[in-house]
């Protein structure tokens, strides 16, 4: 359950789904989800350095680690996002020889994108943190409450990756406030 998933998360859901927040406002249990990601996600961005790696690029870097040798294009449909972002954080980790670019044997027109070996060291060297980091905050807990913790995120993220976007725009929801 979501209560189940926020204790895991270390975060004590003090309100039920029918309790008001600051505004007044019903609280349902997506809300406090929604909480407990944004400060989860806050405090790992405080607490991680990226190895000096703005975020998105760690990202982009982490997801090259993750695959091997790609396109562009495939790159941005694995991280679901539109290829000029990912083409822009591509060459800015180009400029800090983080990432190289060869010729596709498969298509002559086409470029992969690889590692370099900086790269690599970079990545370990982000991976290494991130690892201190969720040691240090799990120090005290099981391995099956990590374990349950890992399935229920790995779960999250199946269950967003089957989910179309929502189509409201920003003004759109804006307007509504």
């Amino acid at each position: 359950t979501i209560r189940t998933l926020l204790y895991i998360c270390g975060v004590q859901a003090s309100m039920s789904s029918t309790s008001p927040d600051t505004a007044g406002m019903a609280v349902a249990p997506e809300d406090e989800l929604h909480r407990a990601f944004v400060r989860l996600f806050r405090r790992l961005k405080r607490m991680s350095t990226m190895g000096g790696l703005d975020p998105a690029l760690a990202a982009v870097l982490h997801e090259l680690g993750c695959t091997g040798p790609i396109r562009v294009s495939v790159l941005a449909e694995a991280m679901r996002l539109d290829q000029s972002t990912v083409s822009r954080h591509v060459s800015a980790l180009e400029q800090a020889r983080l990432v190289e670019r060869s010729d596709d044997p498969d298509d002559r027109r086409a470029a992969l994108l690889s590692m370099t070996p900086a790269g690599r060291r970079h990545l370990a060297t982000i991976l290494e943190e991130r690892r201190a980091i969720f040691r240090a905050a799990t120090a005290d807990w099981s391995d099956a409450d990590r374990a349950r913790l890992a399935g229920l995120l790995d779960r999250m993220v199946r269950a967003l990756d089957s989910v179309d976007r929502p189509t409201t725009t920003h003004g759109e929801m804006v307007a509504h406030s």
